[in-house]
C-alpha cells in the first residue's frame, strides 16, 4: 500500500448491551473525536462459537442497526481503526489495518415486558419454535414475564409484577399457528391474546382477568383468581375446545365459543 496506516489512539467503549439485555440488541458506544480513525466495526459471536460476524460503521456513528440474537452468552468487540482492502497479484483479497478495541460479554435472556434494572420498557422477546417460526412474546401496562426453559416448545412461561392494565400477547407472522405450555401469572392481568396459539399446559392466574383469547386449548386446567380478585369476570374466547377444565366443570370439544 502506498503511504502510512496512523495508528488511531481513541480507545472505544462499549455504552450497550450491559451484562444483561434481551433480542433485538443495539450496540451503542462513546462518540469516536479521532482523527485517526477511518471507520467503526462491531463483531459480536456466540460464546459456543469460534465465528465472528462484524459489521462496519461510519465513523460519526454511535449505535448499531438492531440485532436479532438468540438466547445465551455472546462476545462482543468494538473496534475505532483504519483499514485498507486490496488484492495480490494472484487475485487474493486481503486487508491490512490498524485499531484500538474493546472487548466484553453479555447474556441474551429469555424475558420481555418492563425491567427497572436495565431501564428497558415494554420490551418485546422474540424466540423460534420447533417448527422455525419466530414467534414474538410482548407484556404492556406493567411487569416482567419470561419464558423458563430452553425448549421451542415454551413450555413455561411467568409473568410477575403485572397490573389491571397488563396485556401480555403472544404473536406470529402470516398468521401460523404455534404452540406454548404453562402460563403462571403472578397479580391480576387485563388480557392474554394469543389468536394463533394452542395453549399445551395450563393457566394459574393469582389474582383476577380481563380476558382470555386463544386458537385451540385440550386437556388443561385453567385457574383464575384469589378469595378476592381485583377484576371480576373473565371472557374466554377459542376456536376450538377439547376437555377443558374449569373448576368442577368440563367443556366437550366444540368449535368456535365464548
Amino acid at each position: 500500500k502506498p503511504g502510512t496506516i496512523v495508528w488511531p489512539v481513541k480507545m472505544p467503549v462499549l455504552t450497550n448491551p450491559g451484562d444483561e439485555t434481551v433480542s433485538p440488541v443495539r450496540f451503542t458506544w462513546d462518540k469516536c473525536s479521532d482523527s485517526n480513525v477511518g471507520s467503526i466495526r462491531v463483531g459480536y459471536k456466540r460464546q459456543d462459537s469460534t465465528t465472528w460476524i462484524e459489521r462496519e460503521y461510519s465513523k460519526g456513528t454511535q449505535r448499531s442497526a438492531a440485532i436479532n440474537l438468540e438466547t445465551g452468552g455472546w462476545d462482543a468487540t468494538l473496534s475505532f481503526g483504519r483499514w485498507y482492502q486490496g488484492e495480490n497479484d494472484d487475485g487474493i483479497e486481503f486487508e491490512v489495518g490498524k485499531c484500538t478495541r474493546s472487548q466484553s460479554t453479555f447474556d441474551i435472556m429469555k424475558w420481555f415486558g418492563t425491567d427497572s434494572d436495565t431501564n428497558m420498557i415494554n420490551q418485546p422477546l422474540k424466540l423460534t419454535d420447533c417448527s422455525g417460526h419466530i414467534v414474538t412474546f410482548a407484556l404492556t401496562g406493567g411487569g416482567k414475564g419470561e419464558v423458563n426453559d430452553s425448549t421451542c416448545r415454551f413450555e413455561n412461561i411467568t409473568l410477575t409484577d403485572t397490573t389491571e392494565k397488563s396485556v401480555f400477547s403472544i404473536a406470529t407472522a402470516g398468521g401460523v399457528k404455534t404452540g406454548i405450555g404453562n402460563i403462571n401469572v403472578h397479580g391480576p392481568i387485563k388480557a392474554i391474546i394469543g389468536r394463533n396459539v394452542n395453549l399445551n399446559g395450563n393457566i394459574k392466574i393469582d389474582d383476577g382477568a380481563g380476558s382470555i383469547v386463544l386458537n385451540n386449548v385440550a386437556d388443561c386446567n385453567i385457574t383464575i383468581g384469589s378469595t378476592m380478585p381485583t377484576i371480576k369476570s373473565c371472557a374466554l374466547t377459542f376456536n376450538q375446545i377439547d376437555t377443558l377444565e374449569n373448576g368442577q366443570r368440563n367443556a366437550d370439544s366444540e368449535p368456535a365459543g365464548d
